[in-house]
């Protein structure tokens, strides 16, 4: 119990470092003349050798935090049914106003990388490892959820961006413990492309 709490500890104190750092690349893009997406890829990168990392000294399996090899298609398009789902939603509040953010080829695959990162962190590892410390399924997707809301403000300094990325997040968390040990079709791959298409729609 000690041991996964400060493991837990860890992680909080890496989402904090993690945004400050991304305050710091926001802050610094506005008198620079250069893209700070870049730098954030870089911070993205990170975060996911370090979340790997913590996996492995945390004596895990990768399916064990929703990593599933197999049924890769159909992960896909289940992430495809979930992604079209959350547009549908975000499209009657945002009047169908999408592709905001531009059509470059980096963007699509940094958006992937910035997906894919979160989901292994914050619904698959620090998800784990909070059921283990709070006991209960509900407290850790609440608790993860906060965390994943939270870190988006230094990003934006948006707190309605706080307020979706919190309820985004606690949804995506949710589908994980239901169906964690019925549908492994339900996963971080699923997931992350979900997250991916609600990146690049909106």
């Amino acid at each position: 119990m000690k041991r996964t709490k400060n493991i837990v500890l860890i992680i909080v104190v890496l989402l904090i470092t993690m945004g400050i750092i991304n305050s710091m690349i926001y802050i610094y893009s506005i008198s620079a003349s250069f893209s700070p997406r870049i730098l954030q890829s870089g911070v993205y990168v990170l975060i996911l050798l370090s979340t790997l990392f913590f996996i492995a000294i945390s004596k895990k399996s990768l399916q064990s935090v929703g990593l599933f090899r197999f049924r890769l298609v159909r992960q896909i398009i289940v992430g495809g049914i979930i992604g079209g789902m959350f547009l549908f939603i975000g499209g009657i509040f945002t009047g169908w106003h999408f592709f905001s953010n531009g059509y470059s080829l980096y963007f699509f695959l940094s958006q992937l990388l910035v997906a894919f990162s979160e989901e292994l962190l914050f619904r698959g590892y620090l998800l784990e490892m909070l059921k283990d410390v709070v006991k209960t399924s509900d407290r850790a997707v609440i608790i993860s959820a906060l965390i994943f809301g939270l870190w988006h403000y230094p990003i934006s300094h948006n707190i309605v961006l706080v307020v979706i990325t919190f309820f985004t997040g606690a949804i995506y968390g949710t589908l994980r413990t239901v169906f964690e040990k019925t549908d492994d079709e339900i996963g971080i791959i699923s997931l992350s492309v979900s997250h991916w298409i609600f990146n690049v729609i909106l």
